[in-house]
């Protein structure tokens, strides 16, 4: 039995090591990427284009005015919504 838990215990120091360390890397390299990859990125256009009148951003600016107004205005009547944000 004495035997039986020394060989045991030899094992388990032998094996312990390789069970508690990091995992080790790969033995073959890696193949190399392809290269850099870009996805093109399109900004969001708020207003009129660059061509529109003065006419045609005074508009947009009203409207923009118009609609703040009335998410944030005192008159619960002309708000999009009531209730608490909890």
């Amino acid at each position: 039995m004495k035997a039986f838990s020394a060989t045991l215990l030899f094992l388990l120091i032998q094996l312990a090591p390789s069970v508690l360390s990091a995992p080790n890397p790969p033995s073959r390299p890696r193949a190399a990427s392809p290269g850099p990859v870009s996805i093109g990125l399109l900004r969001k256009r708020y207003g009129p284009t660059n061509h529109s009148s003065v006419e045609d951003w005074g508009t947009w600016a009203k409207n923009q005015k118009d609609i703040l107004q009335n998410k944030y205005s005192q008159d619960s009547n002309l708000k999009r919504s009531s209730g608490d944000n909890l």
